[in-house]
This record gives C-alpha cells, structure tokens and sequence, in this order.
C-alpha cells in the first residue's frame, strides 16, 4: 500500500451483517434501472461522463452510507480506487467519480471489501475474497455475496438503498448528493428505535421530593457515614440551616456555590443545602491540583464555597462557609427551608431566614426550640404525601441549574457542563424501580456520584457514603457494604476490576457498570456474583446516563441497551441521516436529558450541542463523539470515541478490541493499549499489561496473532504494577510510562489517589 494509501482505510461490509445461523449459500439480487434510463442518461450528460461512471458514482453513495470515513479504499475492474465523500450534488459526484476511476491501480484485496464490475465479462471472476461484488448489467445492478459475508436480509436493504440512489440521481441532476440513502420508510423506522413514547413527571425537584419523606418518615435512616448517621428529618434541618447560611451570602437561582469537603456526614447536607438555596453546587474533589482549582474559581468567577478549613484554597477572594468552624452560626439558622409554606412555593423576595409572612402551617416562626415552630404536618398526611409523588408546585423552578461539573477539555482548560433540575429529577424517575441502600463511593467531581447520592434520597432510601479512607481502600468497601447491606452499587468498569480483585460477592446485590466500555469477560464474571447486572451509558452532557441494558445471566454480547424515559438516540452519519442497521456512526442523544450547555463557553455549546434535524421544532441533539451501531432489535453497541480510534497502515483500529484480547490470556490481570509516535511517521502500538505472572512474549504475541490481524498486535509490551486512574475511576492513559527502547523496566510515573494495584512481577521483555 503506497503512502496515499495508508491514509485510508479500505471499506468493508460490516461484520454484523453477516449470516452465521446456517451453512454459508450465494445470494444475488438485482435492482432494476431500466425505467431511469432517461434521467440517468441526462445526468451523464450533464456531467461530461459514460453512463457506467454515473452507475459507478452511484455504488459509491451506497459504501458512503456504510462508513463514517471521509475516503475510503474501494475495488473496481483492473483495481483499487480512493472515492473522497463530500461532493454536494449528483453532478459534483459523478464528475469526481470520473477523475477518481481514472486513477484506480492494482492493489491487494483488504478483508471483507467490495467489488464493483463495470464489465460482464468479468461476472464469473474470481470472487473470493470479496464481501460483496456488484455488477453493473443491461438496464440493472446484479448484487452477488455469500450469506457467511452478507445475509439476506442486509442484502435486499443494500439493494434498496441502491434504487433510492439512482432514483435521485435520475429525479435532478443538480439535486442534493448528501441525502440519504435509505429508503423513507427504513429511515423512518431506525429513527423510531431511538426514541421513547413522552413521559410526563410530576414537577417535584430534588430537594422537594427529599423533603417529602423527611416529612413522611422522619426518623427514617437517611445517611450513614464514617460512624455517623443521620435521619431524615436531621438532614432537612442540617441542609435548610446551611442553604440559609448560603442565602444570606447571595445565593439564589443560578448562582454557583463551590463545595470542596471530605467524604464524610457533612457533605450530603452541604450539597442539599446548596440546592435547598435554590443555588448550584459545583463539587470540587480534595485531590484536585491546586492549579486547576485556582483556575475553576477564578475563570467562572465562583462567588461562594463551603469547605473545610483545612481545605481551603489560600488565594480564594469570595464568600466562605466553612463547616468545621461555622457549626455554631450554623445552629442559630432556621431549620426549615429557605422559602414559605409549601401553599405559597414561590414567595416574594424577602430576607434571608425570614419569612415574609405566616401560614396555616406556620403559625409563628420555624426554629427548633419554640413551642409551635414545628410545621403542622403529619406523616401520611396529603401534603406529606404530595411532598413525596411531586404533585405540589416544586419549591425550586425545574429550569434552574442544579449542579456544574468540569470535565477535561480538548484544549487543556475544563469546561463546565451546566446541568438543570429538570434534568436530574428525569434520570432519577428513570431509575426510581431501584430504591434501597446505595454506596457513595464515587467522588462528587464525577457526575455518576449525583445518582448514587440523589437517587436513594428522593425515594425514601438509605445512603451510605464511604470516607476517603474507605474509598481508596477496596477492602474497606466490601466491609462497608456487608456491614450496611447495601443493595446497589455503582462503578466504572475500572472500579469492578479493583471490587472483583478484593473478593466482591454479592448475590443479593445490584450493580451498576458505566463510564467506559464494559468488556465482556468482565461483564460475565460480574454477573455471576451480582443478582442484576445493568450496564449504564451516557456523558456528563447528557445528566449521566442516557440509557440501560439488563445483562442477562447468559452469556451474550455487550450492549448500550434502550434509551431511558424521554430520552432519544439517534447514530448518524457525517451529513446527519440515520445510519443504516449494523452501520457505524456517531451517537447523538437528545431529550430531557440535555445540558443547559458548558458554563461561559457559547462556540463549544453551538459546537457539541447541535439542532436535531429529526425531532420537534426547537429540539437540541449532542453530539458524544462516540461511534455506535444500532442492531437490528433496537439496541445499541459501542464501537468505541471517534478521538481515540487509531489507524496504522490505513487500517482503523479500536484499541479496547486489542485489550479485550489481552486480558483473555490468563497470566494478563488488566491491560491498556495505547499509540506511540516517538519520532514523526513512526506510530507504534504499545501494550501496558499487569500480569498474574511471568508472561511469554512470544507465546503472547501468538495467541494475539490467532485472533487479531498482524496490524493490531503490539509492538511492545510493558510490565506495570497498577494502571493509573483518575479521580473519575477512568483509565488515565496519560499517566502510563514511556516504553523503553532497551527492553529495561521504567519506574512507573507517580499514581493518582485511586489506581488498579497489582503485585511487583518480573518484566516481561519484547
């Protein structure tokens, strides 16, 4: 393959479309054009090209459909041509087609390619190696493959996607080229696949449906924390005297209040204090460097921070509510929230703490202490009762902002995702069949913690927040959820790795996978010691997760599974159609679930957060970045980011498909695989493994060998301790050691608070 090559990768039917179910028989099919020879005949006319180049042009809009590559490697007669996706109408296309023909040379059949024949005397040519071999005949396209390669079914749809090209191409000469190329009613119903029938929540935000059963159960468990626990109605109160404190600082609507605390029973009453405020927390993990930390308050201007006082940023200029030194102004706040009687949910504006005027619930003043502060509700009464569904006007307006979270952005600064109530309160109605007692082991910096903490709370359940200590120790964590019974537990996929390692076995247990591709070999181990298994996907963009699949007990591919309640996902093309069944494409997710956007950055919002061409007027789409297919039920599989595929010879490359075959060789615990380029054109594959034992190179690269092509195997394999992971409990690639060249062992670079520890082993050599 020439140089120009290697920059493209050649097209190939997608493996899914393959029919393994029974022997492998030939199938052809034909799509007819006779009745479009006039029409095609005028196209070619215009373009100043043969009627096969217009035929030509139109194979090459079908393959267009079938990759998300901006050129592509395809064989015609007498050789390879590289087609350039782009072109805007039919004239363009088939002018383009022409010069591109014209420069088709002899090159080597790629796996699973397709062929295109212009000449029927070439119809009984050797076939072999070739998905699929298109014939251009009299006044038709004869479409010719093995089932083993292309099953029948995919076959006929390819087939019909050629005739609604031609169809266009006939209709309009200068019509649009970027249409799709699936037929309206296939179109139609991939896009229903990705949406869900409208759901209708009651109104009811986070601190509203908290304060419903602190009203309904007060003496119910809430929290438990390093030793401390705390009812309902102690949380209500800690959190109404903290989002008093924060309003007589200036919080209010829309206004961000920084919380950088340690895990502990302060940190859930700070968080709902914020939002009890009517305020937006921006959680700020402890570990966060200094620099970036200084950078986030003073970039966005953040105004207030509640914190401890031994983590207080030295060069902060805004307003402080440190917990460990304000307990005693903090006791002297009201203990109920910051607004009027639940009747009158929207008061006018008053002073802090003050209320602006008595109610029937109400009669003189709430603080504890006086003789008829205490609300006149009763657990079980109706209002305590609409507290709970949220069919009360919600005391916080659904379309404020809840939280901020700062993700790493491509540039190096973060950017702050801008997350509102109304979003929050769907995910937690989506998940609400999964009440219990949840672990919080995830920091607050990533926003999957907002589920484990929210959720249990806003249906009546019981919380267990595990203390920095605890969640840097996987030990301590199983202590932790034996000692409390804990019934759910959320990770990434990393995270189960360090559980399993530890001795996690929990069959009464429901655990949740999420925040990077769940491979399956971990996904069966971890079913098999867990009651339910659910794996979880979704960007922070999208408020966490923006869909669940069930993993059964059998054995079965992994899966993105079904959009969750109002939530819609759509996998598109570069020209934003659907992509056809078994077809890769970047995901887009639309729906209630939708960011505000990112926090003083309105070209990355306008960039990521895009119209949705398919949805109703005024509808947003974001765009993930990730590459996904939907299969043929409806569900979804990952494919991997479009920004950390790499290609190598002009073969695209998911590196998660190589570590999935690593850690399939028993000696291997964990691996990750990255692209090096120590000098300029030399991009090599390197293998990070952390072994059970002394692991065989050779051997390894043969066992590789036998289920990866040569292009994937590594060329270098690295012994390390632990895999480095950030605060998130994501792979930190950047943090992995440079190889050396010689052979010898590098002294891992310095690990994060949280890392997959193994241990010390001896080097494998390459």
């Amino acid at each position: 393959m020439s140089a120009a090559d290697s920059q493209v990768s050649p097209l190939a039917v997608p493996d899914s479309w393959a029919d393994l179910a029974g022997p492998a028989r030939e199938h052809r099919v034909d799509v007819p054009h006779g009745d479009l020879a006039d029409g095609l005949a005028a196209l070619a006319a215009e373009a100043g090209a043969p009627l096969r180049t217009v035929l030509l042009a139109a194979h090459l809009a079908v393959l267009g459909a079938l990759t998300v590559e901006p050129a592509f490697l395809t064989w015609v007669s007498g050789g390879a041509l590289t087609h350039t996706r782009g072109a805007r109408t039919w004239r363009q296309l088939v002018a383009r087609t022409l010069a591109e023909r014209a420069d088709a040379r002899p090159l080597p059949v790629a796996p699973h390619a397709v062929r295109y024949l212009d000449n029927p005397d070439a119809h009984d040519g050797d076939r072999a190696g070739f998905a699929l071999s298109v014939l251009a005949g009299d006044g038709r396209l004869e479409l010719t493959t093995a089932t083993d390669r292309l099953g029948r079914d995919h076959a006929d749809r390819l087939a019909a996607m050629y005739r609604t090209v031609l169809a266009a191409m006939a209709a309009d000469p200068h019509g649009d080229a970027t249409i799709s190329c699936l037929p309206a009613a296939e179109r139609a119903g991939i896009l229903a696949m990705g949406d869900t029938p409208p759901t209708a929540w009651p109104t009811a935000t986070v601190p509203d449906l908290i304060e419903g059963h602190a009203a309904a159960t007060p003496d119910a468990i809430a929290v438990t924390s390093g030793g401390e626990r705390l009812t309902y109605r102690e949380l209500d109160r800690r959190a109404n005297r903290i989002a008093h404190r924060l309003r007589a600082l200036g919080a209010g609507p829309d206004t961000l209040v920084a919380c950088r605390l340690r895990r502990g029973p302060d940190l859930i009453p700070a968080l709902l204090g914020i939002l009890r405020s009517g305020a937006a927390y921006l959680p700020l993990d402890p570990s966060v460097p200094a620099g970036r930390l200084a950078r986030i308050l003073a970039d966005h201007r953040v105004p207030i921070l509640v914190t401890h006082a031994a983590l207080t940023p030295k060069a902060y200029q805004g307003k402080l509510l440190v917990l460990d030194e304000d307990r005693a102004a903090l006791a002297d706040e009201p203990t109920t929230p910051p607004r009027a009687c639940p009747a009158d949910p929207f008061p006018a504006a008053r002073g802090p703490g003050v209320l602006s005027r008595r109610c029937a619930h109400a009669p003189i003043q709430h603080r504890d202490g006086d003789a008829d502060a205490p609300c006149e509700r009763t657990p079980g009464s109706p209002l305590a009762t609409e507290e709970i569904h949220g069919t009360r006007p919600p005391s916080t307006d659904p379309a404020r902002l809840a939280y901020v979270i700062f993700t790493s952005g491509s540039t190096g600064a973060p950017k702050g995702v801008m997350v509102g109530h109304a979003a929050l309160t769907n995910l937690l109605r989506s998940f609400r069949e999964h009440t219990g007692t949840w672990l919080a082991a995830t920091s607050v910096s990533f926003d999957i913690s907002a589920l484990e903490m929210f959720l249990p709370l806003s249906t009546g359940g019981h919380l267990v927040v595990a203390t920095d200590e605890e969640v840097r120790d996987p030990a301590a964590l199983l202590d932790l959820i034996g000692a409390h019974e804990v019934s759910h537990v959320q990770a990434t996929p990393s995270g189960w790795r360090l559980l399993l390692a530890a001795g996690f076995d929990r069959p009464g247990c429901v655990a949740l996978a999420g925040g990077e591709e769940l491979p399956g070999q971990l996904a069966a181990e971890l079913r098999g010691r867990v009651r339910r298994l659910v794996n979880v996907y979704g960007p922070t963009e999208t408020t966490i997760w923006s869909s669940a699949w069930e993993v059964p007990a059998e054995t079965a591919p992994v899966s993105l599974g079904s959009p969750l309640a109002n939530t819609r996902l759509h996998v598109l093309d570069a020209a934003g159609h659907p992509a056809p069944l078994g077809v890769a494409g970047e995901l887009h997710i639309g729906g209630d679930g939708l960011a505000r956007g990112y926090l003083h950055r309105p070209d990355l919002t306008a960039d990521r957060f895009v119209p949705d061409p398919h949805g109703p007027a005024g509808a947003r789409l974001y765009r993930t970045g990730d590459l996904a297919c939907r299969l043929p039920d409806g569900t979804l599989r990952f494919i991997g980011r479009v920004d950390t595929q790499v290609k190598i010879r002009g073969y695209r490359i998911e590196l998660g498909e190589i570590e999935a075959a690593l850690t399939a060789h028993p000696l291997v615990r964990d691996a990750v695989v990255v692209l090096r380029e120590p000098t300029p054109g030399n991009k090599r594959l390197v293998a990070y493994l952390v072994p059970n034992g002394r692991v065989d190179v050779a051997a390894l690269r043969a066992r590789l060998g036998a289920v990866l092509p040569d292009y994937m195997i590594p060329a270098t394999f690295v012994a390390i301790d632990r895999i480095p992971l950030n605060t998130s409990g994501k792979v930190d690639r950047g943090a992995l050691p440079a190889p050396d060249v010689a052979g010898r062992r590098r002294k891992p670079a310095a690990a994060p608070a949280r890392t997959r520890q193994a241990e010390p082993v001896k080097e494998p050599r390459a």
